[in-house]
């Protein structure tokens, strides 16, 4: 069965100039995807606090707003 997608927010480390994809589901798991790399979650997190400490950590930011998925 398909998970069925929540929102996403786009992450960037402007020093290397990398973009990840953090991705909430409906059902509460967190996936973080790396488009440079293709389909697939790069890691997935218990918790959006996590899956933020991990990023932060890491010196990405939070590109501007989250993108709410319609029905």
């Amino acid at each position: 069965m398909t998970k069925r997608l929540n929102w996403i927010e786009v992450w960037i480390d402007t020093y290397a100039s990398y973009v990840l994809v953090l991705r909430g589901y409906e059902d509460g798991s967190i996936e973080l995807y790396d488009p440079q790399k293709g389909r697939g979650s790069e890691s997935s997190f218990d918790s959006y606090e996590e899956a933020y400490l991990w990023l932060r950590e890491d010196e990405y930011d939070l590109a501007e707003g989250r993108m709410e998925m319609c029905e």
